[in-house]
């Protein structure tokens, strides 16, 4: 494919960039590494070499970990956060009826239009199977399309505009219903599992947890709900005008936002609200919050209209950063840093602790925004001249895994534990020559 130059300027210039710390605490609030100027209109994915993606002024916007613009995909207006696959390919849909695929170097893979005869809004973040299935919800339907861009299947699940599907560990697909009001559990064939009645219109992304609970809340602001992975309510909470995405802690509280108030709620395994943070404000003009984003210290980091808000695990805010005049879901990058869309811009904000390692720490799930939980797998075996072994973990940018090997499936011995600082990395066993068999397997936390 032709490769997509980047004609559009980079560098737009806004006084809705400038920034301002609230300090609540004792604390010292983080200090701005850089500003990226003229993208952040959607969450931001960041791939496997660390580039981070995210839509913005006249296009997708490929953005190096140093803050400088790789370059720019055009195409019309989008809200919806990418996805980014091990290969590095780039997935998201757009408000021209097409939906892409985009090479790490931003040049279109291809691209399908979900309808030639109306105008279609994709604001559906797509989610991404083990087997390179791309799922997206769009005009009435969720597609279901093969990694070569042609369509496998497409269910018919009412109308949709910004319901986005989540992935099990089974391969089920869930899914929110907007016209129906139903949560909608799929088989990968695009056949029924089962229905959930919410009484109101289920648009956002679900969240799962570790024990396979799909947890959701209703788009005008009722109740979050925990069912079970068989479709049955095991509770829910009323709570005070719940709204948005939840995610998980790794003691399995959800955090999930108030669209009432603009605070932040905590709330238990079992449905009670452990604390409701600080309002963030009660202007009726102001924004939702949206997905909170856990680091490994516990850390809570969520935006409401203009601020990113950091609150311990017991609810109290550290501090809060003010910049512009709307706001995107925040990611931790794999070094602590905090990137996050506020106004024209998005924020590289320095931290020290990367992505909790719970069920569902962020929007999406994890940096790259796939939609489901990432396991890690070796692939590539090789014999080596030395007579040792070789081979590739495909996982995480900077998720930290632990390599085992066994000569009989039933005792396993430690080879390596690493953090991977590029993907997939090369793996070498220089004592498979001692065993006429051998087997590995890896683990995250």
């Amino acid at each position: 494919m032709k490769k997509v130059m980047n004609k559009i300027p980079a560098i737009i210039l806004s006084l809705s960039c400038l920034a301002s710390f609230t300090k609540t605490l004792a604390g010292s609030p983080p200090a701005v590494l850089w500003i990226y100027h003229g993208a952040s209109d959607s969450s931001p994915a960041i791939g496997p070499d660390g580039t981070i993606y995210l839509a913005g002024v006249g296009g997708l916007h490929a953005v190096a970990p140093n803050g400088t613009n790789k370059w720019i995909f055009p195409q019309d207006a989008t809200s919806t956060a990418p996805a980014v696959a091990p290969d590095g390919t780039i997935y998201f849909g757009s408000h021209n009826s097409k939906f892409y695929a985009v090479s790490p170097d931003g040049s279109l893979k291809w691209s399908y239009t979900v309808d030639t005869n109306t105008l279609v809004y994709i604001d559906s973040s797509p989610a991404l199977a083990p087997d390179r299935t791309i799922y997206f919800a769009a005009q009435a339907s969720l597609f279901a399309l093969a990694a070569s861009g042609s369509k496998k299947w497409e269910v018919y699940i009412g109308d949709v505009r910004t319901s986005s599907p989540v992935i099990a560990p089974d391969g089920t697909i869930y899914v929110g219903s907007e016209e129906f009001h139903k949560l909608l559990a799929l088989n990968p064939d695009g056949s029924q599992k089962w229905e959930f009645q919410a009484p109101s219109s289920v648009s956002l992304s679900p969240a799962l947890g570790a024990d396979g609970t799909i947890y959701f809340a209703t788009a005008s602001g009722g109740p979050l709900f925990a069912v079970s992975a068989a479709g049955a309510e095991l509770w829910h909470n009323d709570g005070n005008f719940l709204y948005g995405s939840p995610s998980l802690g790794k003691d399995g509280t959800l955090y999930i936002g108030s669209a009432r108030d603009l605070g932040l709620f905590a709330i238990n395994s079992v449905g009670a609200t452990n604390w409701e943070a600080a309002a963030a404000g009660s202007n009726p003009n102001m924004t939702a919050p949206t997905t909170a984003a856990i680091d490994a210290s516990g850390m809570i980091y969520y935006t409401a209209s203009n601020s990113l808000f950091a609150l311990h695990p017991n609810g109290v805010t550290e501090w809060v950063f003010t910049a512009g005049t709307s706001s995107t879901s925040p990611t931790i990058g794999p070094d602590g840093t905090i990137y996050v869309g506020l106004g024209c811009c998005l924020y590289a904000l320095q931290g020290t602790n990367k992505l909790a390692s719970s069920a569902w720490p962020k929007f999406r799930q994890n940096l790259r925004n796939t939609g489901k939980v990432e396991k890690p797998s070796l692939r590539q075996p090789q014999k080596r001249s030395d007579g040792g072994f070789q081979f590739q973990l495909q996982g995480e940018f900077g998720q930290g895994y632990t390599v085992q090997g066994s000569t009989n499936l039933n005792t396993w011995t430690s080879l390596t534990s690493f953090v991977a600082t590029t993907v997939p990395m090369d793996i070498v066993d220089s004592t498979a020559t001692n065993f006429p068999v051998r087997f590995y397997r890896a683990s995250s936390p």
